[in-house]
Protein backbone atom coordinates (compact mmCIF):
# COMPACT_ATOMS: atom_id res chain seq x y z
CA UNK A 1 0.00 0.00 0.00
CA UNK A 2 1.31 3.33 -0.89
CA UNK A 3 1.17 5.94 1.70
CA UNK A 4 1.69 9.79 1.57
CA UNK A 5 3.25 12.35 4.06
CA UNK A 6 -0.29 14.37 4.38
CA UNK A 7 -1.60 11.40 5.55
CA UNK A 8 0.58 11.13 8.58
CA UNK A 9 1.45 14.63 9.59
CA UNK A 10 -2.02 15.80 9.31
CA UNK A 11 -3.39 12.61 11.05
CA UNK A 12 -5.53 15.08 13.51
CA UNK A 13 -3.28 18.21 12.94
CA UNK A 14 -4.98 21.50 11.14
CA UNK A 15 -4.46 21.27 6.91
CA UNK A 16 -3.26 24.37 6.46
CA UNK A 17 0.29 23.52 5.98
CA UNK A 18 -0.12 21.05 3.08
CA UNK A 19 3.00 21.40 0.13
CA UNK A 20 2.53 19.78 -3.10
CA UNK A 21 4.67 16.97 -1.84
CA UNK A 22 3.19 15.77 1.12
CA UNK A 23 0.37 14.22 -1.26
CA UNK A 24 2.70 12.62 -3.25
CA UNK A 25 3.16 9.22 -2.25
CA UNK A 26 6.90 8.44 -0.68
CA UNK A 27 8.92 5.27 0.20
CA UNK A 28 10.12 6.09 3.82
CA UNK A 29 12.25 8.05 6.27
CA UNK A 30 16.29 9.13 5.77
CA UNK A 31 18.21 10.66 8.38
CA UNK A 32 22.27 10.20 6.74
CA UNK A 33 21.85 11.81 3.53
CA UNK A 34 24.79 9.30 1.95
CA UNK A 35 21.97 6.64 1.98
CA UNK A 36 18.91 8.51 0.82
CA UNK A 37 17.13 6.33 -1.95
CA UNK A 38 14.50 7.83 -4.53
CA UNK A 39 11.61 9.39 -3.50
CA UNK A 40 12.32 9.30 0.81
CA UNK A 41 11.65 12.36 2.70
CA UNK A 42 14.92 13.17 4.24
CA UNK A 43 15.11 14.29 8.42
CA UNK A 44 17.76 16.77 8.54
CA UNK A 45 18.59 17.07 12.83
CA UNK A 46 20.42 20.06 12.88
CA UNK A 47 24.46 18.94 13.91
CA UNK A 48 25.46 20.36 17.55
CA UNK A 49 29.17 20.21 16.34
CA UNK A 50 28.63 21.55 12.74
CA UNK A 51 25.06 23.42 12.24
CA UNK A 52 26.45 25.13 9.41
CA UNK A 53 26.99 21.90 7.47
CA UNK A 54 23.07 20.68 8.10
CA UNK A 55 21.73 22.53 4.71
CA UNK A 56 24.68 20.78 2.71
CA UNK A 57 23.53 17.71 3.70
CA UNK A 58 19.86 18.58 3.13
CA UNK A 59 20.61 19.78 -0.53
CA UNK A 60 22.68 16.77 -0.94
CA UNK A 61 19.84 14.51 -0.02
CA UNK A 62 17.69 16.64 -2.49
CA UNK A 63 20.23 15.92 -5.25
CA UNK A 64 20.18 12.47 -4.81
CA UNK A 65 16.10 12.23 -4.86
CA UNK A 66 14.72 13.03 -1.63
CA UNK A 67 11.13 13.75 -2.20
CA UNK A 68 11.41 16.60 0.34
CA UNK A 69 13.52 17.47 3.62
CA UNK A 70 11.85 17.85 7.20
CA UNK A 71 14.12 20.36 9.28
CA UNK A 72 14.08 21.60 12.76
CA UNK A 73 14.76 25.29 11.51
CA UNK A 74 14.81 27.04 8.00
CA UNK A 75 17.51 26.14 5.47
CA UNK A 76 16.30 28.21 3.11
CA UNK A 77 15.79 25.05 0.47
CA UNK A 78 12.87 23.39 -1.02
CA UNK A 79 11.01 21.42 -1.19
CA UNK A 80 10.99 21.47 2.76
CA UNK A 81 9.14 21.62 6.05
CA UNK A 82 10.29 23.20 9.07
CA UNK A 83 9.37 20.89 12.20
CA UNK A 84 11.09 22.20 15.40
CA UNK A 85 9.84 19.14 17.27
CA UNK A 86 11.27 16.51 14.35
CA UNK A 87 13.33 14.48 16.83
CA UNK A 88 9.85 13.83 19.03
CA UNK A 89 7.68 12.51 15.82
CA UNK A 90 9.86 10.90 13.69
CA UNK A 91 9.39 7.76 15.08
CA UNK A 92 5.72 7.55 15.20
CA UNK A 93 6.27 8.68 11.64
CA UNK A 94 8.46 6.09 10.34
CA UNK A 95 5.83 3.56 13.11
CA UNK A 96 2.87 5.11 10.91
CA UNK A 97 4.77 4.41 7.03
CA UNK A 98 5.48 1.15 8.24
CA UNK A 99 2.09 -0.37 9.50
CA UNK A 100 0.44 1.39 6.54
CA UNK A 101 2.62 -0.14 3.94
CA UNK A 102 3.02 -3.75 5.79
CA UNK A 103 0.81 -4.04 8.86
CA UNK A 104 2.18 -5.89 11.82
CA UNK A 105 0.74 -6.89 15.16
CA UNK A 106 3.66 -4.71 17.03
CA UNK A 107 5.95 -6.34 19.94
CA UNK A 108 5.55 -5.35 23.22
CA UNK A 109 8.48 -3.70 24.31
CA UNK A 110 10.16 -3.73 27.59
CA UNK A 111 12.80 -0.89 28.17
CA UNK A 112 15.30 -1.09 31.09
CA UNK A 113 17.16 2.16 31.71
CA UNK A 114 19.84 3.35 34.68
CA UNK A 115 22.80 3.67 35.57
CA UNK A 116 24.21 0.07 35.61
CA UNK A 117 23.00 -3.32 34.78
CA UNK A 118 20.69 -2.33 31.33
CA UNK A 119 22.89 -4.79 29.86
CA UNK A 120 21.86 -7.95 32.37
CA UNK A 121 18.43 -7.30 33.26
CA UNK A 122 17.36 -6.79 29.34
CA UNK A 123 19.01 -9.74 28.56
CA UNK A 124 17.37 -11.90 31.68
CA UNK A 125 14.25 -10.88 30.78
CA UNK A 126 14.52 -11.78 27.15
CA UNK A 127 16.31 -15.41 28.33
CA UNK A 128 13.22 -15.63 30.25
CA UNK A 129 10.84 -14.96 27.98
CA UNK A 130 12.39 -17.16 25.51
CA UNK A 131 12.51 -20.28 28.00
CA UNK A 132 8.19 -19.57 28.34
CA UNK A 133 8.09 -20.32 24.73
CA UNK A 134 7.73 -16.52 23.59
CA UNK A 135 9.93 -15.46 20.97
CA UNK A 136 12.03 -12.11 22.55
CA UNK A 137 14.12 -9.70 20.57
CA UNK A 138 17.12 -8.09 21.95
CA UNK A 139 18.04 -4.66 21.47
CA UNK A 140 21.49 -3.31 23.14
CA UNK A 141 24.70 -3.69 23.97
CA UNK A 142 25.43 -7.19 23.37
CA UNK A 143 23.55 -6.82 19.50
CA UNK A 144 20.06 -6.99 18.13
CA UNK A 145 17.72 -9.45 17.13
CA UNK A 146 16.06 -12.56 18.60
CA UNK A 147 17.43 -15.27 20.48
CA UNK A 148 19.69 -17.11 20.09
CA UNK A 149 20.77 -14.52 17.01
CA UNK A 150 22.27 -11.44 17.46
CA UNK A 151 23.83 -9.03 15.31
CA UNK A 152 26.24 -5.72 16.27
CA UNK A 153 25.52 -3.23 17.04
CA UNK A 154 26.51 0.02 16.54
CA UNK A 155 24.98 2.19 19.69
CA UNK A 156 23.27 0.94 22.58
CA UNK A 157 19.95 2.34 21.80
CA UNK A 158 19.62 3.26 17.98
CA UNK A 159 17.99 6.23 16.77
CA UNK A 160 14.31 6.53 16.30
CA UNK A 161 14.25 5.43 12.74
CA UNK A 162 16.70 2.63 12.68
CA UNK A 163 14.70 1.13 16.21
CA UNK A 164 10.83 1.58 14.59
CA UNK A 165 12.37 -0.15 11.82
CA UNK A 166 14.05 -3.20 13.71
CA UNK A 167 10.61 -3.41 15.92
CA UNK A 168 8.58 -3.76 12.79
CA UNK A 169 11.43 -6.52 11.25
CA UNK A 170 10.98 -8.61 14.74
CA UNK A 171 7.52 -8.65 14.46
CA UNK A 172 7.55 -9.64 10.71
CA UNK A 173 9.61 -12.31 12.43
CA UNK A 174 7.45 -13.30 14.65
CA UNK A 175 8.84 -11.35 17.82
CA UNK A 176 6.01 -10.70 20.53
CA UNK A 177 8.37 -9.25 22.46
CA UNK A 178 11.32 -6.87 22.30
CA UNK A 179 13.71 -6.33 25.69
CA UNK A 180 15.82 -3.51 24.73
CA UNK A 181 18.36 -1.34 26.52
CA UNK A 182 17.34 2.23 26.62
CA UNK A 183 20.30 4.59 27.61
CA UNK A 184 19.68 7.88 29.14
CA UNK A 185 21.50 9.50 25.58
CA UNK A 186 19.21 7.57 23.43
CA UNK A 187 16.16 8.49 25.23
Amino acid sequence: MMINFQDIYHNGRDQDHTQSWMSEPFKGFSLDSRYVQHGQIFIALTSYSQPEKTRQFAQAALDKGALAVISETDLGIAPALVCPQVRRLMGQWQKQYLQATTPVQAVRVLAVTGTNGKTTISRLVAELLTLQNKKCAVMGTTGNGILPHLEVSSHTTLDALHLQNLMHDFALQGAEFASIEASSHGL
